[in-house]
């Protein structure tokens, strides 16, 4: 300690002093303080050596056998000759260049710590070789993290040309035998001796270094070129590292691109326009419509006047006013998004003890289902407008007479489910400052209509909807929607109610809202009010309070609402009277949350809603809703998020949910309990990144309605179309 104390100097950011930050011995230093101290002076301060070498030879045996079939025996005396190969031979593995830089950063670790041992001096050579392999294979990576952005450029050519370890400078391209090339030329004799060098894998990654750096360095005032290089770039670059295309694939079309880069470089000459001028105009050719009207000349010419004009009137540098025209041209086509989701949808429900008319003892189906969602930008002005689209089909997998109904496929008139059915929707929408008009195709999330998608496909609306964040943390919200497309129709429909569980037969013309909702306190409350009329139907008023609050490691939460309904206008449900009360209560802690829920029922009805959505209502779930005339029910759930334990994208919950207090209207009082389990797991990377996993199982009991028992297994995929 005396020793380190001496020497350790506070710099920078290294605020536990150089040597104890750069070593990483901070927490070891601690505890021998601790230990020191606890002791009297009598406690064994110092790092064992021993202890440390035992790391290094742990570490030294992963690295021998990530280059296990790699033949590295002449390192002493050729180490640099055979450094191409090694590194091209991790860059072969899964994860190889990841797996190979983590251990010999800990094995760097621990040679620090116990160099001084005869045994770790008999493998110091070997120790440097691992190190300078480590270097070919990253240091771009570190470089990125260290430079600044005025020293970006000059580091990208640093990179490539060399990289220091142990004092020595290695230099990938004689690595390999190649020449260091005028990486501004990137002429076909250099990109043909790239193509044949044997160590293919590094191949790539010295074409990937090139190009990077070509692109940054060319095109740092062109951002329109800029863009579209590094996405072809990062493209390949995926899909090689994937394995979706071989090593010697990736090769051949990285020496395209380069062609591709260099033709583009000399586009200027062609046009008769100065570097400035090309970038304006490739900031207009960027809009393919501005390309198909005008023409190559006239944009030519447009980018040519412009650059003058500026240069003229303006003292503004040229890179700034190309971000300043790329900026203003993310308009209607720019802005544009589009995905396409697959899902895979298998329900089965198995009814017992059944209640009422309907004696089916089970409903069980499969579908595969196709959303694709296209969304503009907004032209430019005061009033922006854009145009948003959705797509639909439904296809049947497995289905039958008996066993139709799951809410999956439409049912025909024989009972059978439909082999397919498809909707193609569209609405316009004009924004205005903060507000926003929607006519058209809907899909409106509310707490008086909440989006409801849990079939196979999602149920949309038609009509006119309004959203205004005019006022900071306040956002209000208005509609007027005329009818539906249910989850399982592909037409429209005018709309109807539900009362608790049970569909109501009068059909309305129009549901109206209008509400808003308030953050403040740093977002951590809201507060909301909303009116809903489904018209001739209902009417109902709602009021919440949604707070959070941190204690510790602990984060607290509380989600309070209270809903009044009533019969509306020509009262096609009959009288209608109920309020409903719910309260959920959570605390989470790293993946752990814990929930604990209380809902009551009052008045002389059962819940109205929108026949068939479920409601924000805390005890309310997919099976049974638990909002039954004066029924009262509690919930204890959990939750648990395992990327708190390294494994991203896995999440479960267990739920149990019971209830009494029913008015059956039968002379007796009725009781239900429901226990849910949801697993779902997202696939974070490889090929299948992204594909969704859903596993739901439910028991649901009662004594006055039918028993439940459900499985639903969902697959999905969502593709980025652009």
């Amino acid at each position: 300690m005396q020793a380190i104390a001496r020497v350790n100097r506070v710099f920078k950011d290294k605020q536990g002093g150089l040597v104890v930050d750069y070593i990483g011995i901070a927490n070891e230093l601690k505890a021998a303080l601790k230990e020191y101290t606890a002791s009297k002076g009598r406690g064994r301060p110092t790092v064992d050596a021993h202890e440390a070498y035992a790391v290094l030879e742990e570490k030294l045996d992963v690295l021998r056998g990530l280059l296990y079939g790699f033949n590295y025996s002449d390192y002493l005396t050729g180490g640099h000759k055979l450094l191409a190969g090694a590194a091209n031979h991790v860059l072969g593995l899964e994860d190889g260049k990841k797996r190979f830089a983590d251990n010999a950063l800990a094995m760097s670790k621990a040679f620090t710590l116990c160099c001084t041992l005869d045994e770790a001096k008999a493998v110091r050579d070997e120790v440097a070789f691992f190190q300078a392999i480590k270097v070919v294979l990253t240091k771009r990576e570190i470089s990125a993290k260290k430079k600044t952005d005025e020293d970006r450029e000059l580091a990208i050519r640093q990179i490539i040309g060399n990289a220091v370890v142990s004092g020595e400078v290695v230099d990938v391209f004689e690595a390999v035998g190649l020449d260091k090339p005028n990486i501004g030329l990137l002429d076909d004799e250099f990109l043909a001796e790239v193509r044949n060098l044997p160590e293919k894998n590094l191949a790539v990654e010295l074409l990937e270094r090139l190009l990077e750096g070509e692109i940054k360095s060319k095109f740092a005032s062109n951002l329109a070129q800029e863009k579209k290089f590094s996405e072809l770039l990062d493209s390949v670059i995926k899909r090689y590292q994937n394995r979706s295309i071989e090593t010697a694939q990736v090769i051949e079309e990285l020496i395209e691109m380069a062609k591709k880069f260099a033709a583009a470089s000399k586009r200027g000459e062609q046009l008769g326009l100065n570097d400035d001028e090309l970038a304006f105009y490739d900031a207009l050719a960027n809009n393919e419509a501005s390309v198909r009207e005008l023409g190559d000349e006239i944009l030519a010419k447009i980018a040519h006047e412009l650059t003058a004009n500026l240069r003229q009137n303006v003292t503004i540098a040229a890179a700034s006013a190309v971000q300043y025209v790329h900026a203003e041209a993310g308009g209607f086509m720019e802005d544009v998004t589009a995905t396409l989701q697959a899902r895979n949808y298998y329900f089965s429900r198995d009814f017992s003890d059944i209640e009422g008319p309907n004696q089916q003892s089970k409903a069980e189906e499969w579908g595969q289902g196709f959303i694709l969602n296209f969304k503009s930008g907004y032209t430019h002005g005061t009033v922006g407008v854009g145009v948003d689209a959705i797509g639909m089909l439904g296809v049947k997998l497995d289905s039958s007479p008996d066993r139709a109904g799951t809410g999956l496929l439409p049912v025909a008139g024989d009972g059978r489910g439909a082999d397919d059915y498809s909707r193609l929707g569209a609405a316009l929408k004009v924004r205005v400052s903060s507000t926003e008009l929607r006519i058209g195709e809907l899909q409106p999330n509310l707490p008086v209509l909440t989006f409801s998608d849990i079939r196979l496909l999602p149920p949309t609306y038609q009509g006119v909807s309004f959203v205004s964040n005019e006022i900071a943390g306040l956002t209000l919200h208005g509609g007027h929607l005329r009818s539906t497309s249910l989850r399982n129709e592909a037409g429209d429909d005018r709309m109807r109610a539900m009362l608790g569980r049970t569909p109501q037969a009068g059909f309305s013309d129009a549901f109206n809202y209008a509400g808003g909702d308030y953050a403040l306190n740093a977002k951590r409350t809201s507060l909301s009010a909303w009116y809903a009329q489904l018209e001739d139907i209902y009417n109902q008023r709602f009021l919440s309070l949604k707070h959070s609050e941190p204690l510790g490691s602990w984060t607290l939460g509380a989600n309070l609402g209270f809903y009044d309904s009533q019969e509306d206008g020509s009262k096609l449900a009959g009288e209608i009277d109920n309020r409903a009360f719910y309260s959920l209560l959570s605390a989470r802690q790293g993946g752990h949350t814990f929930y604990v829920g209380y809902q009551a029922m009052f008045g002389d009805s059962a819940f109205p809603r929108v026949f068939a959505n479920v409601t924000p209502l805390g005890n309310e779930v997919p099976t049974y809703e638990f909002a039954e005339k004066d029924e009262r029910s509690w919930q204890a759930r959990y939750d648990y998020d395992f990327a708190a334990v390294g494994v991203p994208g896995l999440v479960a919950t267990v739920r149990y949910i019971a209830s009494d207090n029913v008015d059956t209207d039968r002379g007796f009082e009725g009781t239900a309990h429901e226990r849910d389990l949801d697993i779902s797991y997202t696939i974070q990377s490889g090929p299948l990144k992204n594909v969704g996993i859903r596993i739901r199982n439910v028991a649901a009991r009662s004594n006055y309605r039918s028993d439940i028992d459900e499985n639903r297994l969902i697959l999905s995929y969502t593709l980025a179309l652009f």
